[in-house]
């Protein structure tokens, strides 16, 4: 080793795996000293098995396609009932929601409903109470406010009076 040059850091290594050549170090060092060239070399190796690809059997490829396969067709053959089950279980399930969320009602009889009509009637017929008039007129009579601005105040307002 040359006295004045140091010893390669693992992270000067990676990064000159990678490319990268380090500053402040000289690349000649890896081939003259034996601890470096031999971690240049470990992690070398180490890439190069990282990225090889692996040695698969072909038997063992054709028994992973043929199960593939089986299962494929093992599907096909009961296709027809794998989206009719869940949609006919769907379909109850909102048909008994349908039949629960009815509001029950009472029937009403023919006799009832014109028996209804004829006091809605009767009531639509009827001139309204004296009553309902003396509490309007009481009502203005205690009223501190002048007549004239009875008119005013009705622009003003949104008519819920």
């Amino acid at each position: 080793m040359n006295g004045n040059a140091r010893h390669w850091l693992d992270s000067e290594l990676i990064e000159h795996l990678y490319g990268l050549t380090p500053d402040g170090v000289s690349v000649a060092h890896l081939e003259s000293c034996a601890a470096c060239g031999a971690r240049w070399a470990e992690l070398q190796a180490s890439r190069a098995a990282l990225v090889a690809e692996p040695k698969l059997d072909d038997d063992f490829l054709r028994a992973q396609r043929q199960a593939v396969w089986s299962k494929i067709e093992s599907h096909q053959r009961y296709g027809w009932l794998s989206w009719r089950v869940p949609a006919a279980a769907t379909a109850l399930v909102v048909l008994f929601g349908l039949l629960l969320s009815r509001p029950s009602v009472p029937p009403v009889s023919p006799q009832d409903k014109v028996e209804a009509i004829v006091a809605s009637e009767l009531k639509a017929m009827q001139p309204p109470s004296d009553e309902k008039f003396y509490e309007e007129m009481t009502a203005m009579a205690a009223s501190t406010e002048p007549a004239a601005a009875s008119p005013v105040r009705a622009l003003f307002s949104d008519g819920t009076d």
